[in-house]
């Protein structure tokens, strides 16, 4: 089997490499640099890449692109994580475990 990794797809392709993988904290993927709140993918990259601000940044301008916030703020974890993860949020049980960090730290 062959194994392609980020840096060798990016040197082989920049843009398909970011545009293909998930990112920072959040895993927000490159193809939505521009709802992220970026000009390019490479822009996308260059931010997210050494910047943990960034990263939330790009998070929260997916979010508010995508108008997530009122998910939150009522504590639907169920439409967020079906909005922000797909349709397969459940088997990987994205709001529950989105319920289980809330309430841990909102204690």
């Amino acid at each position: 089997k062959s194994f392609l990794t980020f840096a060798s797809a990016y040197a082989y392709d920049k843009n398909s490499a970011i545009l293909s993988t998930s990112f920072g904290e959040f895993q927000v993927m490159g193809f939505n640099y521009k709802v992220a709140g970026y000009n390019s993918p490479q822009g996308y990259y260059n931010a997210v890449k050494d910047s943990a601000v960034s990263q939330l940044n790009s998070f929260a301008g997916f979010c508010q692109a995508n108008k997530l916030g009122q998910y939150l703020k009522d504590q639907n974890w169920a439409a967020f994580a079906y909005r922000y993860n797909g349709p397969g949020y459940k088997a990987n049980s994205y709001d529950s475990k989105l319920a289980y960090w809330y309430n841990k730290f909102e204690q």
